[in-house]
């Protein structure tokens, strides 16, 4: 139960790290509905922030009775699936080298006193990780509070219901994704989020107010700003996995009756699902909610 729990918690860590970093923009809504022509059970697709501070959570009745009363649910990868999962950690881990092999002597003092004083772990121990860990052990010191996440919540329900769940893409995908980005750029973002904490605070607080207020182009504005001084990272992160995930998609809304839950930052923009979906001659409404 323990591993599992570890398990979870650095997959939870690992897509707060998207959700910390993207977006574009289309219109004030977090949930909409895909219809095509023909069917009348509509699927729904919701735009979820990774990690949020349990007494903010944004989950209004008309969202769980959405969800509760879905045929199947589709989250960006299988939580609920421990086999997968457990291959997480080995992903993780370097080949051939440490992760004090990428910093110079000045950054390692940085992550080092960082890692050991305010996230207490034991830093010698994790050498062998990439940057990203690092980076995703970090993160809940950015949200701060007692912090929750929409797809524990959603699992919560489906596990109620007896939903069954999938997922758009594997664990071994989604970090193949993070791969794509060179480790210079991950050692980049890991010393400056330590050395800029504040900043990476209040940009994340910015964050939230614009996803409670439903507002996708005021977090296109805060995302694209953090994402910019990285190479490809949207394109890797964002744009590619969209694409990738359109033949699900497309399987989904045909049959109907489904809840998707993503990241916000993947919803609009022209590379964004909704508008992949409307070129397929999917029918795309917001809801209130």
């Amino acid at each position: 139960m323990k591993k599992n729990s570890i398990r979870r918690r650095l997959l939870f860590t690992s897509l707060l790290l998207l959700a910390f970093n993207a977006a574009h923009s289309q219109s004030s809504s977090l949930l909409w509905k895909i219809t095509k022509e023909g069917n009348s059970k509509p699927t729904y697709i919701f735009g979820t922030i990774h990690a949020i501070p349990t007494s903010l959570l944004f989950f209004p009745d008309k969202l769980q009775q959405t969800v509760a009363a879905s045929e199947f649910i589709a989250l960006e990868i299988d939580m609920d699936n421990m086999a997968e999962l457990s291959t997480l950690p080995s992903m993780l881990m370097l080949k051939d080298k440490t992760i004090d092999d990428l910093l110079t002597q000045a950054q390692k003092q940085t992550v080092l006193a960082y890692i050991t004083d305010s996230v207490g772990m034991p830093y010698q121990q994790m050498v062998q990780f990439k940057p990203m860990f690092f980076i995703s052990l970090l993160l809940p010191k950015v949200v701060g509070s007692s912090a929750t996440s929409y797809e524990q919540n959603i699992m919560a329900i489906a596990q109620k219901k007896g939903i069954p769940i999938e997922g758009l893409e594997t664990v071994a995908e989604q970090v193949h994704a993070f791969d794509q980005l060179s480790l210079d750029d991950q050692i980049a973002q890991l010393v400056d989020l330590i050395s800029n904490m504040p900043q990476a605070r209040a940009d994340y607080q910015s964050m939230l107010a614009a996803y409670l207020k439903q507002d996708l182009e005021k977090i296109e504005a805060i995302s694209v700003k953090e994402s910019e001084k990285y190479t490809n990272f949207n394109q890797v992160l964002i744009y590619e996995r969209n694409k990738r995930w359109i033949p699900k998609l497309e399987e989904y809304a045909g049959k109907g009756g489904g809840f998707i839950a993503v990241g916000a930052a993947h919803l609009p923009g022209e590379n964004g699902v909704l508008n992949l979906l409307k070129s397929k001659g999917y029918k795309v409404e917001p809801v209130a909610i």
